[in-house]
């Protein structure tokens, strides 16, 4: 009886060993389910905040260049009358 216990047959051990596999896999997955649930939650605020230091530079770009230009129409004016 002992050794009954002790041998399993290959379709017992094939089958422990893909419920324990599923159960495996089961877990794994519920972890990362979790975990971009977190990440999907975080994503939003950096998101945010790269668009907001993109639009930050483009009003930048957008006045610097809008100085340039009048600096250049100035100095044409002086140099033209």
């Amino acid at each position: 009886m002992e050794e009954k216990a002790t041998e399993l047959s290959f379709a017992e051990f094939y089958k422990r060993l893909k419920q324990a596999l599923s159960n495996f896999y089961k877990r794994i997955s519920e972890f990362f389910k979790r975990l971009w649930k977190v990440f999907y939650k975080s994503v939003p605020i950096t998101r945010h905040l790269v668009a907001e230091i993109e639009i930050k530079r483009g009003v930048q770009r957008r006045l610097y260049f809008r100085k340039k230009r009048s600096q250049a129409k100035r100095k044409a004016r002086r140099k033209w009358g």
